[in-house]
């Protein structure tokens, strides 16, 4: 029971003790069940939760008690599973309101929590209440049926509607356009809906029914498969990326250039989307900063100064500095868009332009804080919504209170076990997906943030956002190397997936630092990947605004630890890092790319690293990008080699979702493996080497026979023949192939 349980049976003794899930497995979920029938449709029970506990043999009787039954602790007030099939499986389904609901399976007069359990919270004597997540209520429209037709580029819907329209009350839009007359029609009794739009153009379209104030958007691909697995992601920082509309230039007075706006903005990227820059890499998801409005002026801070590695942001000097908001983690007018990116019709331009092309749009979502000028705090400051009295997170220890702490004096921390703050930010969050027309957030700062709020952002997704099946994908960022604590926050419940920092750490020390060899690298990624489990979706990644370039580290010219983050920060503003003049360093980044698009994950490009962008820490890992002539020879090769290993990715589907065999080949200097998908084989080998490799690599684990043709589609290895179960190699040094079956 809980402290809202009825005296000694409910919330007391008999209700309270520790959680005992020696007896079997328990389950709550709400996805559906039972429909009932409204104007001739089948329309999904809103609020319908099903509950399960596997009981050992023998059990008599297992009910359930929570928050919705007061803690009734017997039949009939407490409700009673059934065990009908005799599986030893029991199972009850109720319909709940949407909201947090805290219950407790009862076996034999025995209080268990639910050993299956998302959330928990502590019960009133010292043991543990299961909690689950009700979704809020689909509103407006349900989808019961979809279909896209290939062959003639149509696609087909039926919807149920929550109250009675006429065709006079729909507005149906395309893509933002309205649809063609008769694309909707109605039942005669005003409950169902049914659409057929045809001509579609290959890509993905944004489809919208509105009616009575309530709005459904559902997603429909043309020619191109969902699968998030198929997606090669970009995270392009606004600000920094491109700059297409100068009149939206506006530097605040009296701050450096390298803290400032520096012109980026969403028509930039609408023009490299538009020039082919994306599909030209292979590219078909882009991570964009957060559109939200941040504060009109900068506020006062500090960067670390000195050299020397090791440094502690505690005792390190400092100079001061201002900054501006440029990166978007500072969200304040929540419903305004940051006029130094664009317009909110810019966005939607923007966003319509990459589905035109094949590519998805994420949005870095800020859910861990508003700044303190927002009407939000402003409006909630004494009602619970934020964590109080303020503590700032490097003063307190950001693992020793990482939910609770503020990020700095001016981020108030959102305190998301209040059910009215929850609500409050879903809404937000969900007027920026709907507006925008977006495929997925990028969550910001996951460790930082109450499950409650994670959970309840997935459940809300689920119903108002994936109605046509697609993934609204939602990747997290944990900046640590425990893998098991990454994985905590992956589930059905939680979020899709997460960065790999894991596989980062190990990326940087084995192609940047040859601090490890290749072998000690593989083997510890495949660990944290053994974790992750493989419906987690997750993101692997060389680079990232957060630490110092890939090529600046490989070249020596940040000669620190590869996350020593604060010492690299210094450099940054001491003594920024030039471009490498040799061209191994780029060749180590060709390579640490080549195993990250091969390996099971989504791979991420930050902006810059597709052809070596040098840089330290913070903000110098942010300059403002280069194209085309800016760029220097090296940084050209790297660039062509990236495009020649997207299109790889992008053609064959074995590196992309293939499965990943035992390592073929692993040394310090040289590793080979294999990805299989249907009928089609890979073999990445890699010879990080300063001398060329040759051998024959055992391929027989993969199925191919003696005779199988085997073509290298990003080196110059050619077409070769598989012979006595192995295929011959020769690569250079420093250099990779990925020979795939013709």
């Amino acid at each position: 029971g809980g402290d809202t349980g009825g005296g000694d049976t409910g919330g007391g003794d008999t209700g309270g003790g520790d959680a005992n899930t020696d007896g079997g497995e328990g389950d709550a979920n709400t996805d559906g069940g039972d429909a009932s029938t409204d104007g001739g449709a089948t329309k999904p029970v809103c609020g319908e939760t099903t509950f399960s506990y596997a009981a050992p043999a023998g059990t008599a009787e297992v009910l359930l008690s929570g928050t919705f039954n007061s803690w009734a602790d017997k039949a009939p007030a407490a409700t009673v599973l059934s065990d009908d099939d005799g599986d030893n499986v029991w199972t009850a389904t109720l319909v709940l309101a949407p909201g947090s609901w805290a219950y407790k399976f009862i076996v034999d007069g025995t209080w268990l929590a639910d050993p299956n359990a998302t959330q928990s919270e502590p019960d009133c004597c010292g043991g543990t209440n299961s909690v689950i997540q009700v979704a809020e209520c689909a509103k407006g429209f349900t989808v019961l049926s979809h279909d896209t037709d290939a062959a003639t580029a149509t696609f087909t819907a039926k919807l149920v509607a929550t109250d009675p329209v006429s065709v006079a009350d729909l507005k149906v839009t395309v893509d933002w356009q309205p649809a063609a007359a008769g694309a909707a029609q109605v039942a005669a009794d005003g409950g169902t809906v049914e659409l057929s739009i045809a001509g579609l153009a290959k890509g993905i379209h944004d489809v919208r029914v509105e009616a009575n104030g309530e709005m459904i958007v559902l997603k429909v691909y043309v020619g191109m498969d969902p699968d998030w697995r198929d997606a090669t992601l970009y995270f392009v920082m606004t600000d920094r990326f491109a700059n297409g509309d100068p009149t939206n230039d506006a530097p605040q007075p009296g701050v450096d250039t390298r803290t400032n706006y520096q012109g980026g903005d969403h028509q930039g990227v609408i023009d490299k989307i538009e020039s082919g820059y994306f599909d030209d890499l292979g590219v078909s998801a882009l991570w964009l900063s957060w559109p939200v409005d941040n504060p009109d002026s900068p506020e006062p801070g500090a960067h670390v100064k000195g050299s020397g590695c090791g440094m502690n942001p505690k005792t390190a000097a400092t100079d001061p500095v201002a900054y501006s908001g440029y990166h978007g983690y500072w969200p304040t007018k929540l419903y305004e868009a940051e006029e130094h990116f664009g317009t909110l019709a810019k966005l939607q331009e923007l966003v319509t332009k990459a589905h035109a092309h094949g590519i998805r749009v994420l949005l870095d979502f800020t859910a861990n804080h508003v700044h303190t000028a927002s009407p939000l705090y402003q409006q909630h400051k004494d009602d619970g919504w934020f964590h109080t009295p303020a503590e700032v997170c490097q003063d307190v220890g950001w693992d020793n209170k990482p939910v609770t702490c503020w990020f700095t004096s001016y981020l108030a921390d959102l305190n998301y076990s209040n059910p009215a703050a929850i609500a409050a930010v879903l809404d937000y969050a969900m007027y920026w997906a709907k507006q925008s027309g977006a495929d997925g957030f990028r969550l910001d700062a996951v460790k930082h943030i109450e499950m409650a709020f994670v959970e309840a952002l997935r459940a809300r997704t689920k119903v108002e956002l994936e109605q046509t099946g697609v993934d609204f994908y939602i990747v997290g960022e944990t900046f640590t190397g425990d893998a098991g604590q990454i994985k905590s926050f992956v589930s059905d419940t939680r979020i899709h997936g997460q960065f790999d920092f894991p596989a980062n750490m190990q990326i940087l020390k084995g192609f940047a630092k040859y601090e490890i060899g290749l072998d000690a690298m593989d083997a510890e990624i495949r660990k944290a990947n053994a974790v992750y489990g493989a419906d987690a979706l997750m993101s692997t990644f060389i680079g990232n605004h957060d630490i110092a370039r890939f090529v600046s580290q490989a070249g020596g010219e940040v000669g620190c630890g590869i996350w020593d983050v604060v010492s690299n920060i210094a450099q940054g503003w001491q003594n920024p890092p030039s471009a490498p003049s040799a061209q191994w360093p780029y060749e180590r980044l060709q390579l640490a790319f080549t195993y990250a698009m091969t390996i099971p994950g989504i791979p991420l490009i930050f902006q810059g690293d597709e052809f070596g962008m040098p840089g330290a820490g913070d903000p110098d890992n942010r300059r403002m990008m280069r194209f085309g002539g800016a760029l220097n020879d090296n940084e050209k090769a790297t660039l062509a080699y990236l495009a020649k290993l997207g299109q790889a990715r992008k053609a064959h589907v074995s590196l992309r979702r293939g499965s990943w065999t035992q390592t073929l080949w692993s040394e310090a200097d040289f590793l080979a493996w294999g990805r299989k998908a249907d009928a089609e084989q890979a073999i990445v080998l890699i010879n990080r080497g300063d001398a060329a490799k040759q051998g024959e690599v055992p391929v027989a684990a993969l199925g191919l026979a003696d005779g199988a043709k085997m073509k290298d589609v990003i080196g110059a290895g050619g077409s070769k023949a598989v012979s006595g179960g192995k295929l011959a190699f020769d690569l250079p040094a420093r250099s990779a192939a990925i020979f795939v079956s013709e």
